[in-house]
């Protein structure tokens, strides 16, 4: 039915493939043209807008170009579908004629292009670029069609590109680098990728330890759940508190070896026990040398405890200096700073420092957040011509994160601050090294050579200050990395790139392995479409093949496609051998999936091959996540027992625990009927540490023991055979407990 032509039009819209006209609110005469292309006179991404009146009977106007327009909706329709594509270009700008043109073909191309990709199962080209990093995610984690935005940059055409060039004539090169960048930033931050469930996040709140769902490593707690666990004396832990340092401990040992970090071969639980043997001062010793400003000795004390924790700083977030910490806290109750400050003016106190020193002080000192007293240091540093470690900028860098919380701008204002007042540009050094030969050369000239056969000085600057380059800026990335501040990261890596500083492998390595973590799509397409500063085309080395590594066999759980490609990178690549962090990725990763006879052929291949690195650095994590991993899985008592008498180190507490709670895991029981071989399994194990390796239960663990025989019998009737019941009730002194059997 025709409407009538009487009605207000007050709303209607008229598409094409072309173009877009809105007409809004006949009754106010007004009229906006919403145009969806680029004007040089306005800045980037700013969308034209223009606004006009109409007269009061603007269809009668021959001369109108809303005469062409219908009065009723069918009217509407038949003109819609009868208007051609000349009647359109007749209606536009000439100037964007050519540019609609270019779109309408890149539109086809896409499609075709997006075709392609959707038939062979995913992409070819994976755009990794520095800055603001534009990522093709994988297909898993792509948002349904309604919600996603496309960061395909081979859609990107050469018309496009050329009329892009001409829009921006007159703009820097820095200005076309920074807006390209920011449109790539607003591109990928549009999507919201899923995450892996795999991945590893310190916020991440996980359930309670007792139920695993997937895999044996599924679940990990936050820092918050730690931290309270490490304030309790190692005495007073119960089981389940040890478990959470053991998984955590495993956990982060994976995290650490992805990034090529050295745990020292011990776990949390074992260096906590170390800790307190070697920790000989207490509290009130440290207080009575502070009130008799014996800051000598302090420091001597304080020297120690650096240097041991700094071999455990990777198992902590916060690794903090209980010597100095309880100094600065007592010097500023008693106000006694003034003491400390006049002591570090005295040259002699001065020449028994290192720098190292002044790291672990202005560290301490910005963790209470005494930031004045800090400064103080850092000035007498420069002072004293003391150099600077690039350590002191991860204390600052670390202060200001936690100072402005969610404020990315605001954390890089501070630190790029703080970091060019103690730092020197790589480029004002070589200046200056070479106003040096050449006022050398010229003095020599002048001399007639005289001192040509002398000893020369050696071609160095001196500078306290720590200079600005490709190692600094890694130093400061991967720490950002790690600890998955990108948007922080993206921000200096912009500032790197406008000093014509420029990434190598090892920093495209770090930022790979950060998004790999992340859950992000990662194959070799990545390192192909992968480019340094001097356009050269990458070639990957072992830690490239690792992050492959990661993403096929932890985050797709894919084991065969992950060793097949770890074969073939290796011959193309010339990676004649793996090193031990790789070794730990692969054993992990086959343990998690209860591939045993693979996992235990990398183990003695490892053994083999890295037999110091293993014994010395390895085999405390990789014996525990084994064992842990087999009991998960429910591996006969037999294979159990096979690998603890093939094993180099002594069985600990941690590899106990780990295989009592693997076997008495609460949803193993819930999902499988035929579980009494479980119980059956874990008595034998627990028999043959007893009686054949005269290892004793401590009661926290023989109680969680009753407790989950209880339960189990009671929930779902499962119970061990008599003979076993009878080995668990001498070995376990439970005669005059009630079982319930």
């Amino acid at each position: 039915m025709l409407l009538s032509s009487k009605r207000k039009f007050n709303d209607f819209i008229i598409k094409s493939s072309f173009n877009s006209f809105t007409l809004r609110n006949y009754s106010t005469n007004t009229v906006r043209l919403q145009n969806p292309f680029y004007n040089p006179n306005y800045e980037d991404g700013e969308e034209i807008v223009q606004y006009g009146k109409i007269d009061s009977r603007p269809w009668k106007k021959s001369d109108s170009l809303f005469a062409k327009y219908p009065k009723t909706n069918l009217e509407l329709h038949r003109f819609i579908k009868s208007i051609n594509k000349k009647k359109w270009e007749s209606m536009i700008k000439p100037q964007l004629l050519d540019y609609i043109k270019s779109l309408e073909s890149t539109n086809i191309n896409n499609k075709n292009s997006n075709s392609n990709n959707n038939s062979s199962g995913g992409t070819k080209d994976n755009i990794f670029s520095f800055g603001v990093a534009k990522i093709q995610v994988d297909k898993s984690f792509i948002l349904p069609e309604n919600v996603k935005t496309s960061t395909d940059i081979d859609s990107i055409k050469k018309k496009k590109i050329d009329i892009e060039r001409q829009r921006l004539i007159g703009i820097t090169k820095d200005k076309m680098i920074r807006r390209k960048r920011f449109n790539n930033s607003i591109s990928v931050k549009s999507s919201i990728y899923k995450f892996s469930e795999n991945q590893i996040d310190f916020q991440s709140k996980c359930s309670t330890t007792t139920v695993m769902k997937t895999d044996p490593f599924q679940n990990y707690f936050n820092q918050q759940d730690l931290n309270n666990i490490l304030s309790k004396d190692i005495s007073n832990l119960d089981f389940k508190e040890r478990i959470d340092l053991h998984l955590y401990s495993i956990h982060l040992q994976q995290y650490n070896s992805l990034f090529k970090i050295n745990n020292n071969n011990l776990t949390i639980y074992d260096h906590l026990q170390q800790y307190q043997i070697n920790n000989n001062y207490n509290n009130n010793n440290i207080i009575e040398l502070v009130d008799n400003e014996d800051f000598i000795q302090i420091l001597e004390i304080a020297r120690k405890e650096y240097k041991e924790n700094l071999g455990f700083s990777n198992l902590y977030s916060q690794l903090e200096n209980r010597t100095l910490k309880i100094c600065f806290k007592r010097l500023k109750e008693k106000k006694k700073f003034f003491g400390f400050f006049s002591m570090l003016e005295n040259r002699d106190f001065n020449e028994s420092l290192v720098p190292s020193d002044f790291t672990m002080m202005i560290q301490t000192l910005l963790e209470l957040e005494m930031f004045d007293a800090a400064e103080l240091l850092i000035e007498n540093m420069l002072d004293f011509e003391f150099d600077i470690e690039n350590q002191v900028l991860l204390e600052y860098l670390s202060y200001y994160i936690k100072k402005y919380p969610n404020q990315t701008m605001n954390q890089f204002t501070e630190f790029m601050e703080r970091f060019r007042e103690l730092s020197i540009h790589i480029k004002e050094v070589e200046d200056k090294l070479d106003k040096k030969i050449a006022i050398k050369k010229m003095v020599m000239e002048e001399n007639g050579n005289e001192h040509e056969n002398d000893d020369e000085e050696d071609d160095e600057i001196a500078v306290e200050k720590t200079i600005r380059d490709i190692d600094t800026y890694k130093f400061i990335l991967k720490y950002l990395y790690k600890n998955n501040e990108m948007s922080l990261a993206e921000l200096i890596e912009d500032r790197m790139e406008t000093e014509q500083i420029y990434p190598d492998l090892d920093l495209f390595n770090y930022k790979i392995k950060t998004q790999v973590l992340r859950g992000m799509y990662l194959d070799e397409s990545v390192v192909r479409s992968y480019s340094a500063g001097n356009q050269k085309a990458l070639k990957g080395n072992i830690s490239t093949i690792q992050s492959l590594l990661w993403y096929e066999l932890i985050t797709k759980k894919d084991y065969q496609s992950a060793l097949n490609q770890l074969n073939r990178l290796k011959k193309k690549w010339n990676v004649t051998q793996l090193n031990s962090y790789t070794y730990h990725l692969i054993i992990y990763g086959l343990s998690r999936l209860g591939q045993f006879p693979l996992a235990l052929q990398y183990l003695n291949e490892f053994q083999r091959v890295k037999p110091k690195t293993f014994e010395n650095e390895s085999s405390v994590i990789i014996y525990s996540l084994l064992l842990h991993s087999m009991g998960y899985y429910n591996q006969p008592s037999k294979e159990i027992i096979k690998l603890l008498d093939q094993m180099i180190t002594p069985i600990t507490t941690v590899q106990i625990d780990l295989i009592i709670h693997s076997y008495l895991l609460e949803n193993k029981y819930k999902f499988n009927n035929n579980n009494n071989n479980q119980i059956d399994n874990l008595i034998e194990i627990l028999n043959y540490l007893i009686e054949k390796k005269h290892l004793k239960l401590d009661q926290t663990s023989k109680d969680y023991i009753i407790l989950k025989l209880k339960f189990l019998k009671l929930q779902y009737n499962i119970k061990p055979k008599k003979v076993n019941f009878d080995l668990i009730k001498n070995n376990l002194i439970l005669l005059n407990c009630n079982m319930g059997f």
